[in-house]
């Protein structure tokens, strides 16, 4: 076959083949400028919210005050404020855990743990994270990481801001393949 003739197949001569083409590229470039114009646009006026657009500077370093690595704390690790677990040690057993922060806690005629298991404890009064609690768990100086806090990152309604797995050695493939 040659240029100019035509396919019997699809019975369109090659210059008529050639103008179609030349039209569908023409309307290509058109559209393509059309989207770029209006991603450009989008962008413009859409921008996603990100972890740090809460800071006048975002940039938090070694030389940041604590107030600001307080505050990206908890920015990052945002949970429930009412309660707050700290993490316990005993030299004695060397058993460590975590349980909810108690203002009772080894108050005299409030607190009786050998009657009362905490989470039963009549006189119960948990008490709210504050930026000590976060302070002291950021420079941890405890030897027995006493000062580590757990927070509880499912809120009232029910929404979580972060999710951060326990891996071991016994699960870490399976949860590598759950992500």
């Amino acid at each position: 076959m040659h240029i100019g003739d035509t396919d019997k197949d699809t019975a369109i001569p090659y210059e008529e083949l050639f103008k179609k083409y030349k039209v569908l590229e023409r309307e290509n470039k058109e559209f393509r400028a059309q989207i770029k114009a209006l991603t450009e646009k989008r962008n413009d006026s859409v921008k996603p919210k990100t972890i740090t657009d809460n800071f006048e500077n975002p940039i938090v370093t070694m030389r940041s005050t604590p107030a600001e690595k307080i505050k990206l704390f908890r920015s990052l690790f945002r949970g429930r404020d009412d309660v707050f677990a700290r993490r316990w040690y005993s030299v004695a057993s060397d058993k460590c855990g975590y349980q909810p922060v108690c203002g009772n806690e080894w108050a005299n005629g409030l607190c009786d743990k050998k009657k009362n298991k905490c989470a039963a404890c009549p006189n119960r009064k948990l008490l709210p994270i504050t930026d000590n609690d976060i302070f002291r768990h950021l420079t941890g100086k405890d030897n027995h990481a006493r000062d580590v806090i757990g927070i509880y990152p499912m809120l009232p309604d029910e929404p979580v801001s972060f999710f951060a797995p326990i891996l071991t050695k016994k699960n870490i493939g399976k949860m590598f393949r759950l992500f």
